[in-house]
């Protein structure tokens, strides 16, 4: 009888590579069989289709934001052939696992894995929690990306920073990502690769049922998750939707004190008078004379520099 349950791990994901997978050793103490090693992501629309035809239900995801992006795209894309969208149980395996760490499992030892495994072939009910992915879709009609974190100017800049001079340096996870924050933070004049400053204007404009800006900024952040990493909060908000924004102007007034405030999770409605604006939206438009990068990854260039960044429906990810 098919298990109702599908384990899929990225083997090549920094945390597996390094450390081994959880999902495969507990996949071999269970005799899993619809269990899949994801060597390359041109296979995987054929492992959904696999899971969709055992009557797979919930999917447990051992990788980075970028494996579990793929793998959520794929299920809802129609391809697979699942009756019912299926739930997912995600598991750290990444470099910074922003999505593993906020709406992924809290507990997933091999025993813990097994466990979970167990229950849910027996139909147990398990916590879970409810979350959009947000949809980004150019505005020339090309194909959606979907993903967990959008972000644009010195955002997708410092992390080609940490990436180039950290990550291949040994610091790895949330330690090179608090390593560069720090770095900014007191060394406003780091450059880039091209020799050009991290910190530096670009123009962007934005507009939402609720605000409309335009003209330089620093950098901007759209997300769906409850928390970035380190547990930093800094949407505040203005409006009810379930994609959550964050905007910086450029300059920044008092920048070392307003970047400090919000690390330290005082964040709020007094940051806009020193360029800050955040908004709760169920849709947002973007046009940005520079790069979007979606969990990591960068967006293909559009002739307009526009985007939409609207919503998935709900999914349900396992705790």
């Amino acid at each position: 009888m098919s298990s109702p349950v599908g384990l899929l791990y990225n083997p090549k994901s920094h945390r597996v590579s390094s450390k081994g997978s959880v999902l495969q050793a507990a996949s071999e103490a269970l005799a899993h069989e619809q269990t899949v090693r994801l060597e390359n992501f041109d296979t995987l629309a054929r492992h959904m289709a696999w899971f969709a035809e055992c009557g797979v239900k919930t999917i447990l995801i051992e990788g980075g934001d970028g494996t579990a992006q793929a793998v959520i795209t794929e299920c809802l894309s129609g391809r697979a052939g699942f009756a019912e969208t299926p739930s997912f149980a995600l598991i750290p395996g990444g470099i910074t696992n922003l999505a593993p760490k906020t709406i992924g499992l809290k507990q997933w030892g091999v025993k813990n894995i097994i466990w979970h495994v167990r229950q849910l072939e027996a139909g147990e009910v398990h916590k879970s929690t409810v979350h959009h992915l947000l949809k980004v879709q150019p505005t020339n009609g090309g194909a959606s990306r979907l993903g967990f974190m959008l972000s644009t100017g010195a955002a997708p800049r410092a992390m080609i920073y940490c990436r180039a001079h950290l990550h291949s340096h040994g610091a790895a996870g949330s330690l090179a990502v608090g390593l560069t924050l720090l770095r900014l933070l007191f060394h406003r004049d780091i450059k880039d690769e091209q020799g050009m400053p991290l910190l530096r204007p670009t123009p962007l404009s934005f507009s939402t049922p609720q605000m409309e800006k335009s003209g330089n900024h620093l950098f901007a952040m759209a997300t769906t998750l409850p928390q970035l990493l380190f547990g930093l909060n800094p949407f505040w908000g203005k409006g009810d939707g379930a994609l959550r924004f964050i905007h910086a102007e450029w300059p920044i007034k008092r920048f070392t004190r307003t970047a400090l405030s919000m690390l330290l999770g005082n964040s709020g409605p007094h940051l806009e008078k020193r360029g800050l604006n955040s908004v709760k939206s169920n849709m947002i438009k973007l046009t940005h004379d520079g790069d979007f990068v979606l969990d990591g990854e960068f967006l293909p260039q559009q002739p307009d520099n526009t985007y939409i960044v609207g919503l998935t429906p709900e999914l349900r990810f396992l705790r």
